[in-house]
């Protein structure tokens, strides 16, 4: 199971993510943010801990058309990949 959380880099958003790495049967989890180097930065540190390599932050900013299909062709082809 492959997981896209928005507004993951803080709030509920993040406390999601914290949840998703905690449990066995959730691959991945990506973090949609509209500041990539803010969840890079959380995915190296903090997650890190939780989730090793399990978090992957996306750049996402809900407001805008662009960016969602952005990220969602970029989730898409991690997922072909597979």
């Amino acid at each position: 199971r492959r997981v896209l959380v928005t507004g993951a880099n803080r709030g509920l958003g993040l406390e999601i993510v914290k949840a998703l790495l905690e449990r066995d049967d959730v691959d991945k989890v990506y973090l949609g943010c509209r500041d990539f180097e803010a969840g890079t930065a959380l995915c190296c540190g903090e997650l890190w801990d939780l989730g090793g390599d399990r978090s992957e932050a996306v750049e996402l900013d809900v407001s805008d058309g662009e960016s969602i299909k952005r990220a969602v062709d970029y989730v898409s082809k991690t997922l072909a990949a597979r």
